[in-house]
Parts: structure tokens; C-alpha cells; sequence
């Protein structure tokens, strides 16, 4: 059977991403989240030198800063999550902020108004909602974790997740390339990135990772169950910028104090579906897609060392869904029969080649158009995963390692259903 094969893989690991997390350069980065404010008094004057602290929820993690002659506060580049922050000068109140949310791309801003206080006193309040990013100038769209794990996507494939961002028009597919647009732009003008790493591929310029294969079908693909956030930047800044489509970033789950995990398993099936009306009448074709894995996440060295992994195997299997002509023994007859007609030989030649390139049992067919049914099936499976560790050294030190590796295979047949 003539067929090509595409082999989609990367070395193990496939790449490692290192990324050190310290405040001295943390402000060139911003796919992530923050959350920045002023401190003042309950008339409005600026508190300078108040200590503020934020702390993770998840993980127990603290961050740290005093606030500017302004009483202006910073934290760049947050791992997302809740947060608690807590804001202390001398003489006055403790105030503290519940449930902050940080999420990718955006800023959270606080006011925090602190009480002139004659004994120890904590104020605490709960974030209600998100904030106003009155920070940045650009437009994020965020789908949160829930939404990426609940979200049907045909072969569990984030690309499409840009079918959810404004702007966006077409289908997306291996990325979207060729029939998919942002702002109006080429399909492949989009920046995609994991984590604020390049993840475009130099000759397509579409999504290196979960880059269409054969029927547009990923040849790897990153298992959404490793993905805390996708963002969108439509309108992006000039860190992120590079193409005029926006900029497409996802982040990695972390581990945190509490081991937390999930297993899947995903079965597309001929059996229950309705058999194509391109088949013309014959039998239903194998049009199978089964993807299983699961993910686990936890502490190493609680509120100091995290892991987080995730593992995921995809199979497909796909049938011819359409009928096509062949050169049957009886359609060459019948040709013949009319050439016979009108006075014209048959050429020895055409009648060799008719039944020396075509397979025996694709000349079986009956006289008339759509007379032969492949059964070829395309076949593909891939095997994909993701390992992340999150160390805290101190309050503004700290380091991630992330490290994604696919392996994948996918085999069709060069001409289509023209021959088994």
C-alpha cells in the first residue's frame, strides 16, 4: 500500500525550559500575573516604607516589599493562584486582603487604606471579584482552569482555544493555519508561547507544539491536564508583541502543599455516530480516537519544593468516508464499447497500464462512478509529557524547571482512497 508516514517527535527531553525567577529582571517577564497598589492613610497621604507582604495560598510561599516614597507597592510575575496580602506600618493597623486572584497577563490592583491604630489591630477583608488592571494597556482574555479541563475540544487540542477570544474568526486547527484569523490578520500571525518560551515553528510560523499532522491531527500534543491558564493578549505589548495576531500563551500547572492529581480516559467511536453520507451506502469505516493519561502534583519539602507531572497517550484511527472511481474490468468495457462505437481502436498501451497500475481488487468494481470503497484507514498515536519542579529559596529567589516531551507517528496513504 503506497503511503507516507510523519514522524513528530523530540529527543527526551524535548526541551528544558529554565527559568530563574528574581525580582532584579522579573519585570521583562509578564506572562504570568501580579499585583501592585498604594498604601495611604484613611485621608488619602501616601504611606511610604510600609511593609508588604503577599503570601500563596496554595503553596504557603511569601513574597515581600516595602512600599515607595509614593506608597506605591509591586509584585511582577506571580505564579498564579490566590493570595492573601497583608500590609503593616508603624502606628497604624494591619490590613489584610483575602482571595486575590492573579491570573496570566493581567494585574491585580489594590488600594490598601491603613487606620491610625493605638494597639495591635488586624483589618481583613475579602477580594471581591477582579480587580481593574489599570496597569497594562493591553487586552487578555484568561480561561481558567476549570474552563480548560470542562471545555470540549475536539482531540483535547488548545489551539482552539483561540475560538474563544475576541476577534478570532474561522476554525482552528493544527494552530489554525490556513483557516483561522485574529484581528484580521494571516492565520499564521499569531505568537504562540509556553510560559513566555517560543513555541512557533521557524518555517510555518505556527504552533511547534500541537502543530497539525496528517488530517490536520497533532502529531504531538501537550495534555490540557498539565494547563493552569490559557491567555490571549489580542492586542499585545511590546515584550510579547512579534506578530500582529496577538500572543497566545499558556502556563503549566504547579505542585502545591496538598498532593492533588486526575485520570482520564476519552473513546471516540464509529459505533456510536451515524455513518457518513459520503459513503454512499457501504459499511461504516473505523473512525476511532481513544486518548487516556492522568497528572499528579504535590509537595517535596512543604512551602519549599514542589513537583507537578502528567502523562498522555493518544490513538486514532480514521477510515476512508468516501466513495471514488476506479478503472474496473467492467468500467474499461463499457469504455471500450463506446470507442467501438464510433470507430476508434483501443490503445494496447492505456489497456496495460489500466490494469498493471490499479490493484486486482480495485478492477472488481461495476460499470458507473463511485464504484470502489477503500477500507485503508489513516493511523496515528503519540505519547506526550510533562515534568515541572518549583523551588523557593527565599522570599525573592526562586527557580522553576519545566520540561515537555512528545514522541509521535502517523501514517496515511499518499493517494488518498484512490487505491488500498
Amino acid at each position: 500500500m503506497p503511503s507516507v508516514i510523519r514522524n513528530c517527535s523530540f529527543p527526551l527531553p524535548a526541551f528544558l525550559l529554565v527559568i530563574l525567577l528574581f525580582t532584579s529582571f522579573a519585570v521583562a517577564q509578564n506572562f504570568r500575573g501580579g499585583i501592585n497598589g498604594t498604601v495611604t492613610d484613611q485621608g488619602g497621604a501616601s504611606l511610604p516604607g510600609a511593609h508588604v507582604e503577599i503570601t500563596e495560598d496554595a503553596t504557603g510561599v511569601v513574597h515581600s516589599t516595602v512600599s515607595s516614597s509614593a506608597g506605591d507597592f509591586s509584585f511582577p510575575d506571580l505564579p498564579l493562584g490566590l493570595y492573601t496580602v497583608t500590609a503593616t506600618s508603624s502606628g497604624f493597623e494591619t490590613f489584610k486582603v483575602s482571595n486575590v486572584q492573579v491570573s496570566a497577563g493581567t494585574i491585580y490592583s489594590l488600594a490598601l487604606k491603613l487606620g491610625v491604630a493605638s494597639q495591635a489591630i488586624t483589618v481583613e477583608v475579602n477580594a471581591a471579584g477582579v480587580a481593574l488592571d489599570t496597569t497594562s494597556t493591553t487586552q487578555t482574555t484568561v480561561l481558567p482552569t476549570r474552563t480548560v479541563q470542562d471545555t470540549p475540544m475536539n482531540g483535547r487540542d488548545f489551539t482552539q482555544f483561540m475560538q474563544l477570544t475576541p476577534g478570532y474568526a474561522g476554525y482552528s486547527a493544527g494552530g489554525g493555519a490556513g483557516i483561522a484569523s485574529v484581528n484580521g490578520t494571516r492565520s499564521n500571525q499569531v505568537n504562540w508561547q509556553i510560559e513566555g518560551t517560543d513555541n512557533n515553528d521557524l518555517w510555518w510560523n505556527i504552533p511547534a507544539v500541537n502543530q497539525g499532522g496528517v488530517n490536520g491531527i497533532a502529531g504531538i500534543v501537550l495534555p490540557l491536564d498539565g494547563i493552569d491558564q490559557f491567555s490571549f493578549v489580542t492586542s499585545s505589548s511590546p515584550e510579547t508583541g512579534r506578530n500582529p495576531g496577538g500572543t497566545a500563551n499558556l502556563v503549566i500547572k504547579s505542585g502545591t502543599n496538598k498532593f492533588h492529581g486526575t485520570a482520564y480516559y476519552f473513546n471516540r467511536n464509529e459505533a456510536l455516530a451515524v455513518n457518513t453520507p459520503f459513503a454512499n451506502g457501504s459499511p461504516k469505516n473505523k473512525t476511532r480516537f481513544q486518548i487516556y493519561g492522568g497528572s499528579v502534583g504535590g509537595p517535596i519539602i512543604k512551602d519549599k519544593t514542589f513537583f507537578f507531572v502528567t502523562y498522555e497517550h493518544n490513538n486514532f484511527v480514521i477510515g476512508n468516508q468516501s466513495r471514488s472511481t476506479e478503472p474496473s474490468t467492467a468500467y474499461q468495457a463499457g469504455s471500450q464499447g463506446v470507442l467501438a462505437y464510433y470507430g476508434i481502436p483501443v490503445n494496447p498501451l492505456s489497456t496495460t497500464l489500466l490494469n498493471t497500475l490499479w490493484p486486482a481488487n480495485a478492477l472488481t468494481g461495476a460499470a458507473q462512478a463511485n464504484n470502489y470503497y477503500n477500507t485503508a484507514p489513516l493511523t496515528g498515536h503519540s505519547f506526550n509529557g510533562i515534568a515541572k519542579i518549583d523551588q523557593n529559596f527565599t522570599t525573592k529567589d526562586h527557580l522553576s524547571i519545566k520540561a515537555f516531551m512528545g514522541q509521535g507517528n502517523q501514517v496515511a496513504p499518499t493517494d488518498a482512497f484512490l487505491s488500498p
